[in-house]
């Protein structure tokens, strides 16, 4: 199934940062073959449409929800990716499918996390929160319940 979302030259290149539960990618989308994760993964494009090419199909939006265990990959330019083991506080929140799905969270919901990838001294809870604060406004609300 060569060419379809391929990137065949392209290569990763960014920056990541892991804490408790979540993980996080800033930067340029390269070439990936098929691949699953046990972590649930919230894409969003920051200069272009995320589409991802699961078994089932492909789904493109401005971001994009891929769930733990989903055989998939993506095509993208430069993306905030964040990552959600699948037994952090976050991860039901996002549950509903174990497909792929558009999400509703746009560039400007993620520059609070960008910004503390960029500078030092943040905390894990900080990350945390602007993760919480960029997620959906409906997951946003099973969370808030939680606390």
């Amino acid at each position: 199934m060569k060419g379809s979302l391929s990137t065949d030259t392209v290569r990763w290149a960014g920056q990541a940062w892991i804490g408790p539960g979540i993980g996080i990618f800033h930067g340029r989308a390269g070439h990936q073959e098929w691949h699953h994760h046990q972590a649930h993964q919230i894409s969003v494009g920051l200069d272009s449409p995320v589409s991802v090419e699961t078994p089932l199909g492909i789904q493109t939006g401005a971001a994009i929800f891929i769930a733990a265990g989903l055989k998939h990959r993506i095509s993208a330019g430069r993306v905030l990716s964040i990552y959600l083991d699948a037994l952090s506080d976050e991860a039901p929140t996002m549950r509903g499918t174990e497909e792929a799905r558009v999400v509703v969270i746009a560039p400007a919901d993620v520059v609070a996390i960008i910004d503390m990838l960029r500078e030092t001294g943040h905390t894990a809870l900080q990350v945390r929160t602007g993760v919480r604060q960029a997620l959906p406004t409906d997951s946003r609300s099973s969370l808030d319940k939680g606390d």
